[in-house]
């Protein structure tokens, strides 16, 4: 926490099952959840689609990133611009970014006061939570 009231949180939570308890455990802590998800893999994103897709209802704000691919080719399954596109289907309050710029670019613009910041997934999301966290400490000086 700091001057603006922000709580950034990181968690591996990289399956459906993960996230909705991260994310109900977030909703223990603030009312209004800023879910920032990196899917890991494109065959894990295809096998468990469906379920994904219901697993961000809780967030107020879904950001969705771009695949890690680990090993694997965007031929091997769907991606997490497929992931974003199912949510908005569903009216789930979603963005998609590509690449870390243009996260905390769209984080700067949405981010208020008591939010808490949900950086969700098993590939390069944790350096991401803590580079942001460290542009908002030089932002409150």
């Amino acid at each position: 926490l700091y001057k603006q009231e922000i709580m950034v949180v990181s968690d591996y939570a990289h399956h459906p099952t993960e996230i909705t308890a991260s994310l109900k455990a977030a909703k223990k802590l603030r009312k209004r959840i800023v879910c920032i998800f990196e899917p890991h893999t494109y065959s894990r994103t295809t096998a468990l689609f469906e379920r994904f897709l219901k697993a961000f209802n809780i967030a107020q704000k879904t950001i969705i990133l771009k695949t890690y691919a680990a090993r694997e080719t965007e031929n091997m399954g769907k991606s997490g611009y497929d992931l974003f596109l199912g949510l908005k289907q569903r009216k789930i309050d979603a963005i998609y970014c590509d690449n870390k710029q243009e996260l905390f670019e769209k984080l700067d613009k949405i981010k208020k006061n008591n939010d808490i910041l949900l950086f969700l997934g098993a590939g390069t999301i944790d350096g991401f939570a803590r580079d942001y966290v460290k542009k908002l400490k030089e932002q409150s000086f």
